[in-house]
Formats: structure tokens, C-alpha cells, sequence
């Protein structure tokens, strides 16, 4: 169920306080910090947030039992230069990563002394791409018992996703790449400056732009529940269900059913906390009550 209040929205178990929700930077290079607001309205599902020097208005144009679509309007109240703005989705540290095109799990395939695109999640790393280098315009950080994924919705605004910390970005255009703020991947192995994004709103000025949020939880911890995965409806359950190994696409559904848990199990459910975000762990069976069925994306 999702719920807006004044201080920050949830998802299920997922919360997020506004403040650590919304990131603004003015500096170069670009360096995010929660957002203090003098007032916060909250109607229906929709929230005005109001700054110095910001009016942003979030409202949540669709959702569902795990997911949330933001339609997001950005007002200047007065002229900021350097602007930089990013919505945080934290996630719990040692996810594994997917930017289409650009990561898979720090890419481990490539040789450690090769510059490719890498993000261990440590500290203060980042990877961030342009919308316009995306094939598939989402982020997903995936470990075990959870999913969380974010894409960005279509437009002429052009924003960047990634990776900030321990935590999924949407920004307002600002890149990085293996924690170097304000670079991008090039081609031939080469990590290149580039810093064209910030904006210099004037008074009255106005961005818009559309996010979606998608949370999968399951009830046992070694089940990988994945879009991209056709077994994960609801396989029988055997003896030893907890014990299973096995992760999407590596072998087919015919051969895994038997050891998958069903949505039966009653496996712990991992404890989601993490800076940032209070994300609580929930009973097993409320989390096989609400899973939706498997979907191809």
C-alpha cells in the first residue's frame, strides 16, 4: 500500500523520509545533500515541498502493490545557479547492479586492470549515465530476498540514473563513473570529463519529469525473484526449498520447479534497513500475499 504523510512516503515495507528522498547540489563539481523544507503539503497523493529557493510538487500518478509511478514538477522560487537535483531510492549495501549496457555486477568478466565501468557500492562511489546512453532507461539492485528498480519516463528533459552510494539516482542530468564526479565512459577503455548538465534556473522556471519505482521482496532469502525469470510465479515446494541455489536463466523452469520455494514458504525475510531509508523487514506470508505473478519485461 502506498502512503503519503509529511514526512516522507512508503511502499510496503519500503520508507523514505522527504529529506533523504530529495537531493539538491549548487556546487562544481556536483555534491548532494538532504533538502531541509520550511513547508510541506500533503493531499491525497500528491505533496508540495517548498525551499528557499525550490517549489517541487510529487505526486504519485499511478501505483500498485509494488510499484510507483512520480510525476514530478520542479519550480525555481528564485534564481539558482549550478542546479542539480536527485531522487534517492536507498538500497541495502551489497546489491548487485544492472545499467543496460554500461554494468553487470561490476562487469567481472573484464580483466581488473581494464577501465571499464565498475561500482562496489563503497563510500561515496558513483555511476551515473545519461538518459540518452540507454537502451533501457532503468537501474535495478538486486540481492537476496529483494529487487529494486527505477526508470525514467519519457520527455524532452533529459536526466541521468544510476548509482549514488548505497543507493539508486535519478538526477537532473549529473554523470559519473567509477566515483569520479562529473566523468563519463568513452570509448577504448577511457573514462573522459564532461560537466554540460547543470542548470541555471531563472525565477519561475520549471522541469518536469516522470519516475517509476518497483520493489520485489519474496519471503526466502536464496530466491532470486526476477521480471526476466518465468519460474517465479509459484513453483511447488519441496523439502528442502530454503537450500535452493539456483538464480534466473540459468536453468530452465522445467528443471528448477521442484526446488523452488512457493510463496508458502516461511524462509526469514531479510532486514532492508539502510541509510537513509527506513526499510523494515515484514512476515513472510504478507510478503507471498501481496507478490504479484512473474512478468516478462
Amino acid at each position: 500500500m502506498i502512503q503519503f504523510d509529511s514526512q516522507g512516503w512508503s511502499l510496503a515495507s519500503y520508507q523514505v523520509k522527504w529529506r533523504d528522498f530529495f537531493r539538491f547540489s549548487v556546487s562544481r563539481p556536483w555534491d548532494f545533500v538532504p533538502m531541509e523544507f520550511a513547508g510541506v503539503a500533503v493531499s491525497e497523493r500528491t505533496a508540495t515541498l517548498e525551499t528557499d529557493r525550490l517549489e517541487l510538487v510529487c505526486r504519485a500518478a499511478e501505483w500498485g502493490e509494488n510499484r510507483i509511478v512520480f510525476d514530478l514538477e520542479i519550480t525555481a522560487r528564485a534564481a539558482v545557479a549550478n542546479a542539480a537535483l536527485a531522487l534517492v531510492f536507498p538500497t541495502p549495501p551489497g546489491g548487485r547492479v544492472t545499467i543496460p549496457m554500461s554494468l553487470y555486477n561490476n562487469n567481472p568478466s573484464t580483466p581488473a586492470a581494464t577501465i571499464v565501468p565498475r561500482y562496489d557500492g563503497a563510500g561515496c562511489d558513483c555511476i551515473l549515465c545519461e538518459e540518452s546512453r540507454l537502451p533501457v532507461k532503468g537501474v535495478n539492485c538486486e540481492g537476496d530476498g529483494y529487487s529494486i528498480s527505477c526508470f525514467l519516463g519519457g520527455g524532452d528533459d533529459q536526466w541521468s540514473l544510476g548509482m549514488l552510494g548505497d543507493a539508486i539516482a535519478a538526477t537532473t542530468g549529473m554523470v559519473g563513473c567509477n566515483g569520479r564526479k562529473d566523468h563519463i565512459y568513452g570509448s577504448k577503455n577511457r573514462i573522459v570529463e564532461f560537466d554540460g548538465n547543470y542548470r541555471n534556473l531563472r525565477p519561475g522556471e520549471r522541469l518536469r519529469k516522470r519516475v517509476v519505482f518497483q520493489l520485489e521482496l519474496v519471503s526466502c532469502q536464496r530466491q532470486i525473484c526476477s521480471k526476466t525469470a518465468s519460474f517465479c510465479a509459484e513453483p511447488p515446494c519441496a523439502a528442502d526449498a530454503g537450500r535452493c541455489d539456483h538464480r534466473p536463466n540459468q536453468r530452465p523452469a522445467a528443471e528448477c520447479a521442484n526446488e523452488l520455494p512457493r510463496s508458502g514458504c516461511v524462509q526469514p525475510v531479510p532486514d532492508l534497513r539502510c541509510s537513509g531509508a527506513a526499510v523494515t523487514s515484514v512476515a513472510a506470508d504478507r510478503i507471498s500475499a501481496n507478490r504479484p505473478p512473474a512478468e516478462s519485461q
